[in-house]
Parts: structure tokens; C-alpha cells; sequence
């Protein structure tokens, strides 16, 4: 396993600034960010080389023709990176402008992270090539701040639930500040972090909350030390690019916001921004946990799923995902039947069988090519079988529920098939992370809707939805998916001039249309 994929799986979100860190947001407390090192944005550097190459994002964003007369396009996409495409297509179909639109970011976080890597962005201008989409397309929390930098926005909108006790402590509802954003004069020609970014607060509650308000920053490799004085540079140092107005506020206060008649008006080009994580925020490892399946069973499992299965595409992964779960099928009736007749089953011989006719059925679905090239493949795939076989029916039916899929999306530019799949499981574990998890019930979700109602129906018609599922990363409330996604398309629907022409559904999401919850139905 490369040592990207271990700091993928391991370390996910280890150091994050939770608000507006570099070029739009800067920080309230600290929350768990993705670790990085220089060795890490190396090995990213060279894959982003070779996937610059990747062609048609623009153009498979503008196949959903949305030209019907007057009704707003709705896109559904798996991970957030994944609306940048239709973002620009909306730019090339004449939706919105180049530059200074409202983004209306609907959210359980603020995805305010910076690129990890800034050479190969389109930096300070707009993109002219799916290559350059694509070299904004590093990771599923940078998109924002690639958008803006670009100058596609020009006023950044955080609408945040109540259920986050950590920034409902902090007593502050409506947060404004000016981001300006720029290059460090001075550096030489081709330097991999030449972005400097300076906090203006917009009053003096602001200032007192944010601990990097009126100061300009150096970005560099270690995003932890952006609060340390050696990363503050004088604003003369600076060459402002851009200027960003920024709002982070609660969802009560939006709606009070909505309601005024200059908070959004008809002469804002509004692109609108909805998370289905919003709602809440769960631990996709948590079906495991409930039947006893400890993290680190689960990671065996993974490392053992990461050498079997190197799809390149959602096509492959789901196959894939179906094999497996045909895999833990045949295994459970195995099982029943040699305890309903009292049978004595060998697992060498059961494994050797199942190990067959897994093979041939990779080999029936035109899939060989897609099996990792590890020199152990063989062996992991048996080893998996029996890890299997030693497992209860109800945690084999808590496995193949949570079922296999690629660490993050193809689309994603530092994507590598030889990392392999892995269970579904999520990078955030209870009791390990600082990320807020909530499930929440019917009631709430009610509540949340006629919320988020409340503030559409006194919001201007945006120009353009997108809707993040955020399953692959294991967020959002699986259990109440399609609750979920329903009542927020009823919401746009009874909102705006929307109907089912006006939505599409990315080709990327897992499970499909249906989702990741009744893929095997």
C-alpha cells in the first residue's frame, strides 16, 4: 500500500482550520485536518502530471443540456469537488458570469481547505481546459477555495446547522470578514506555495473571534503553523488578485437574513450549494461497530480489499463492489446450511472453492485487467475469504451493506488505481476524530427541511443547484438518505421553477441514482 493511501486511510482530516484558512476563510478553533507532508505533495505532484492529460470535464458537464426555457438546473454529484465541472459549464453556457457570483454553501462544514498543491491551479485566472478544472479538483474540501481564487466567486455564503455544538459555542451567529488574496512578492518564478492571503474584519466581534482577523499570511507547506508569527507577513508584501467577501452564519440567523430585503437581492448571480450532510453527520464504520467489527478488523480488511480490487472507474467499482457482495452471499448460505444440518464445513476447502469461482466470475464481467497487479493477489483473496468465513451472519450482513468502494472518486486528479478499493467505511471513527458526528431522527429532519424552506423561499432563484451526497466519505446519515435527498428536491421544487428535466444525476454517484443504500436491490 503506498504511503499516500496509509495517510488517506489513517491520518484523514488530521489538521484542519474548521474556518476560513487561506484564500477565503480563515480559522475559529482547530479541527482535524488531512495530514500532509512534503514527501505526500510530491507523490501528488507526479500523478497530477500524468492526469493532466484528462479531457472532456467541461464537456461531460455540458451534455445535461439545462437549456429548458426558465427552469433552474439541479446537479447531484457523490463528492464536492465533483460541482466544479458544472459550475464552469454553467459559465460557458451563459448561467452565470466569469466572475462575482454569491456562493450559497449549505453545510455540516465549511470545506474551506487549500490545494495542497498550487502549480499546476489555474491561479488567478480563469480555467480555459478540462485539464485546469481538473487541477482544481484536488480533494473533496478544496473546491471552494479554487472557485474563488479564480474569481468565479466573489461573495462566499456559510449557512451552518445547529446541531455543530462547537461553532454554536463559539456565540457568534453571523461572522463577515474581507478576504483579500494574492502572491507573495518577491519569491522566485514557479515557488510551491506563492499564496498570500490577508483578514479584514468587518466589525469588532469578528476580530475578537478570529484569531488571524487584520493579519496577512504566508501559505506554506505546514498548515499548522498558520497562527504562528513566522507565517505573518506585512501587507506590503502582498500582491492582492482578489477580494472576498465572506459570512459564515447560523441557520436561525439565515433565516432572519433571508427575510431582509439586502442581504440577497434579484441582481445577485447566486449559485446555491447543498450538502445532504447538513442534516447530519455519521460514522459509515458505525453498521461494523454495532455487530463488533473493531477499526482494526475493518482495516485488515481493507488492506487485504486494496491488493485484490484496482478499478479506474465508477463502472469497475461497482461490479466490483456487486462481486463482493455475491462473495459474502454465498459465504452466509454456506454457513446457515452447514449449522441447520449440523455439518462439520472446511474452510481450506470452501475457500479454494469460493477463491475459484470468484476468479471466474471477474474473468465472466471482462474484469481481470481491473484486479491489482500485487504479487499476492492471490493469497490476499484467499485470506480475505477465510477472514470472512470466521465472521457471524450478522456481521457478514453488516459488511456487505457497508460494501466496497475506491478511496475517493475517479474524477479526483491525484486518483491512483493502484490504491485499490477498500471497505466503505468512511475515514472518521468515533472517538478518534474531532469531527462533530449527529444522527439525527424524522422529527429533526422535518425540522430541517421547513428550515431550509424558510430560507430558499425568501432567497432570489439561483442560477444553478448543486447537491453533494457525501457518502463516499462517510458522512452524511445513510439510514435517512432518501428521505433526505426527497424532501430537499420537494423543497427546490416548490421553491423554484424546477421539475424532473432540470435534474441530473452525475455519472459518478455511488450506487447510481438510487444511491449507495439500495444498490443491491
Amino acid at each position: 500500500m503506498s504511503g499516500l493511501r496509509k495517510l488517506k486511510i489513517f491520518f484523514f482530516r488530521m489538521k484542519h482550520f474548521l474556518l476560513l484558512a487561506f484564500i477565503v476563510w480563515t480559522s475559529v478553533f482547530l479541527i482535524f485536518w488531512r495530514a500532509r507532508d512534503a514527501t505526500s505533495n510530491a507523490i501528488l505532484h507526479k500523478r497530477c502530471k500524468e492526469c493532466m492529460n484528462t479531457t472532456g470535464v467541461l464537456r461531460a458537464a455540458s451534455k445535461h443540456s439545462t437549456e429548458y426555457r426558465g427552469l433552474t438546473p439541479i446537479y447531484i454529484v457523490e463528492e464536492h469537488h465533483e460541482v466544479l465541472p458544472y459550475w464552469f459549464g454553467a459559465v460557458q453556457k451563459g448561467l452565470i458570469p466569469k466572475t462575482n457570483n454569491v456562493l450559497l454553501h449549505i453545510d455540516g462544514h465549511i470545506d474551506g481547505a487549500p490545494p495542497p498543491i498550487f502549480e499546476i491551479l489555474p491561479l488567478f485566472r480563469q480555467p480555459v481546459s478540462s485539464a485546469d478544472v481538473s487541477a482544481m479538483m484536488q480533494e473533496n474540501d478544496v473546491f471552494i477555495a479554487g472557485a474563488a481564487q479564480s474569481g468565479l466567486i466573489s461573495r462566499f455564503i456559510w449557512v451552518w446547522p445547529p446541531w455543530d455544538k462547537n461553532l454554536t459555542a463559539i456565540n457568534n451567529d453571523h461572522i463577515q470578514a474581507t478576504v483579500e488574496m494574492g502572491l507573495v512578492k518577491g519569491l522566485p518564478q514557479g515557488h510551491a506555495y506563492p499564496v498570500c492571503f490577508c483578514m479584514i474584519a468587518s466589525e469588532p466581534s469578528t476580530a475578537s473571534t478570529l484569531s488571524l482577523m487584520n493579519k496577512c499570511i504566508h501559505l506554506t507547506v505546514d498548515d499548522a503553523e498558520l497562527d504562528q508569527p513566522e507565517s505573518e507577513i506585512p501587507k506590503s508584501k502582498c500582491d492582492i488578485k482578489r477580494t472576498l467577501s465572506v459570512e459564515v452564519v447560523n441557520e436561525n440567523k439565515a433565516l432572519e437574513l433571508s427575510k431582509s430585503d439586502n442581504w440577497l437581492t434579484e441582481n445577485d448571480n447566486i449559485i446555491l450549494d447543498i450538502d445532504e450532510e447538513y442534516y447530519g453527520c455519521e460514522p459509515a464504520i458505525q453498521p461494523l461497530y454495532d455487530v463488533g467489527i473493531t477499526y482494526k478488523e475493518s482495516d485488515t480488511m481493507t488492506d487485504l480489499i486494496g491488493k485484490i480490487f484496482c478499478p479506474v472507474d465508477i463502472n469497475q467499482e461497482r461490479q466490483f463492489d456487486t462481486i463482493f457482495y455475491d462473495l459474502i452471499q454465498q459465504i452466509k448460505t454456506i454457513k446457515s446450511y452447514s449449522q441447520r444440518r449440523n455439518l462439520e464445513i472446511s474452510k481450506e476447502n470452501e475457500s479454494k472453492l469460493l477463491f475459484t469461482a470468484l476468479k471466474d466470475k471477474v474473468k465472466s464481467n471482462n474484469l481481470e485487467q481491473y484486479l491489482c497487479k500485487d504479487k499476492s493477489l492471490d493469497r490476499a483473496i484467499i485470506v480475505l475469504i477465510k477472514y470472512l468465513f470466521s465472521a457471524t451472519q450478522s456481521q457478514l450482513s453488516a459488511i456487505s451493506k457497508v460494501g466496497l468502494c475506491l478511496s475517493i472518486s475517479s474524477k479526483t486528479f491525484e486518483f491512483n488505481p493502484a490504491d485499490g478499493m477498500r471497505l466503505c467505511d468512511g475515514f472518521n471513527r468515533p472517538n478518534r476524530t474531532m469531527v462533530v458526528f449527529h444522527t439525527p431522527d424524522l422529527p429533526e429532519i422535518n425540522i430541517r427541511t421547513a428550515n431550509l424552506e424558510g430560507i430558499l423561499r425568501s432567497t432570489p432563484t439561483p442560477a444553478i443547484v448543486t447537491i453533494c451526497r457525501s457518502v463516499r466519505d462517510g458522512y452524511s446519515p445513510l439510514k435517512y438518505f432518501e428521505k433526505i435527498e426527497s424532501d430537499i428536491l420537494k423543497t427546490l421544487k416548490n421553491t423554484y421553477n424546477i421539475n424532473h428535466d432540470s435534474i441530473h444525476y452525475d455519472d459518478g454517484l455511488l450506487g447510481g441514482k438510487a444511491g449507495l443504500a439500495s444498490r443491491h436491490l
